[in-house]
């Protein structure tokens, strides 16, 4: 079956964030395991199993369930890669490394945060290589959204994946809830362009839609330069025509 995200509709009557979301293979040995609003990923590995991010509280037991629908037991997760620290995307966390003793990692610049919510047990710094058994997962700094936002790289069977989180969109160009550093985005941003992957994999679905209207979450490098080239284009128009975002 070809992985595709649901239809986004923000303007949905009483749509709630786990409606509609399917526990599925996007490919070999890679599950999606997120809400409707909020992506999660677990990759299995020859070490265990390895969660991309966690959601949000508010959908902690659908979270556990979709681990359980990709044929894990949430018990046996044996670490958990952050994105960056926000609650949308570490919301779980703690619950996980309660249930299993996952090690929780995370870009350098997100630390404070994610140690305020559970056990850190490794800070990431930028380039650095996280080994689980054969499969090796680069981190790659992208700081803009938050200070330790980051992405994680690692090739699996044919496929070089590159898992991107919030370190392009979405909202974060919105001037009212802006809190990132527009500076350190465009440094980011014509870095995120040099990185090497067949498919990149975002933090929200409705993130893809700009460029993959059709619904597959799996951005091709061309879709991906060209979703960064319309975040930054997004972000000079806020710039330019109602000030420096707050």
């Amino acid at each position: 079956m070809q992985f595709r995200f649901w239809k986004f509709d923000d303007d949905h009557p009483g749509r709630e964030d786990r409606d509609e979301a399917e526990a599925a293979e996007i490919v070999p040995g890679l599950w999606y395991v997120g809400s409707y609003h909020l992506c999660a990923y677990l990759l299995h590995t020859a070490e265990g199993p390895v969660l991309i991010d966690t959601c949000d509280r508010r959908v902690r037991d659908f979270f556990l369930a979709q681990i359980a629908r990709a044929g894990v037991d949430p018990t046996s997760i044996g670490a958990v890669l952050h994105t960056h620290g926000h609650a949308d995307h570490a919301g779980n966390t703690a619950e996980v490394v309660r249930l299993s003793g996952a090690k929780a990692m995370i870009g350098a610049g997100d630390v404070p945060w994610l140690a305020g919510q559970t056990e850190v047990a490794r800070a990431l710094c930028p380039g650095e290589t996280v080994t689980f058994g054969e499969t090796a997962v680069e981190f790659f700094a992208a700081a803009g959204h938050t200070l330790g936002c980051g992405m994680y790289v690692t090739t699996l069977g044919q496929d070089r994946l590159c898992f991107m989180g919030d370190s392009c969109g979405p909202f974060i160009f919105e001037a009212v809830r802006w809190s990132g550093d527009a500076e350190a985005f465009r440094a980011s941003a014509e870095r995120m362009k040099a990185v090497e992957a067949d498919i990149f994999l975002p933090g929200h679905p409705d993130q893809i839609f700009e460029v993959s209207p059709e619904g597959d979450p799996r951005l091709s490098r061309e879709q991906w330069h060209r979703y960064i080239d319309q975040r930054l284009y997004a972000l000079e128009q806020i710039i330019s025509g109602a000030g420096r975002p707050r």
